[in-house]
């Protein structure tokens, strides 16, 4: 019975969409945490000191703006949210590639 729900709802475009789409997301993230340390010290030669606050300076936005906001959208419509809060991490990249960057 519980085969038949996962494709069930595999079979739902829209899912299928948002799945790929989060997918790709967190895999992007993971590599940048990963590739942005690698290259401050391959090619910036930097210290361990700086690698650290580098890493740090990755979650920082997340601690500071991610915790407090979560809290209060916690009492707003969940779907206006969601959709809002996807939009603008889509908007400058492929401005961003079409200039070259």
């Amino acid at each position: 019975m519980e085969k038949m729900e996962h494709r069930r709802v595999l079979r739902q475009r829209d899912f299928r969409l948002l799945w790929f789409g989060e997918t790709a997301r967190t895999l992007g993230n993971s590599v940048t945490s990963v590739a942005l340390p690698l290259i401050a010290v391959v090619v910036l030669d930097t210290n361990a000191t700086a690698v650290g606050l580098l890493s740090a300076a990755i979650w920082l936005p997340w601690v500071v703006l991610g915790l407090p906001a979560g809290a209060w959208l916690d009492r707003v419509r969940r779907r206006p949210v969601m959709l809002a809060c996807r939009r603008p991490g889509h908007g400058p990249w492929p401005g961003w590639a079409g200039a070259g960057l």
